[in-house]
């Protein structure tokens, strides 16, 4: 059987856990201000701004096909006064 600790899971004794160390002001603007920090947030930028257009552009064509399937196509097969009404539906139409 494996033991827990060589699965990285530390164990729950107190003397093996290290305490977490504060985070200075002056540390978090000097991370803020880090080269890396600002290419990555730019390269977050890019991928938000290219995710915004993809899922733009999927809208689209969500629209562009559901266009050509409920205008473009009816009229293509020759229905082009809308679909062949039943008998009844032709009577409460003429009624109204």
């Amino acid at each position: 059987m494996i033991e827990p600790t060589r699965l990285g899971a530390a164990p729950a004794t107190g003397k093996d856990v290290m305490p977490e160390e504060e985070v200075s002001p002056e540390q978090v603007e000097a991370t803020i201000q880090s080269r890396g920090f600002i290419v990555l947030l730019g390269l977050a930028a890019i991928v938000g701004v290219l995710v915004s257009l993809g899922a733009w552009c999927f809208l689209e064509l969500v629209n562009q096909i559901q266009r050509g399937v409920y205008v473009h196509l009816p009229s293509g097969l020759g229905y082009h006064h809308g679909p062949p009404l039943c008998g009844r539906c032709r009577c409460s139409r003429s009624l109204a």
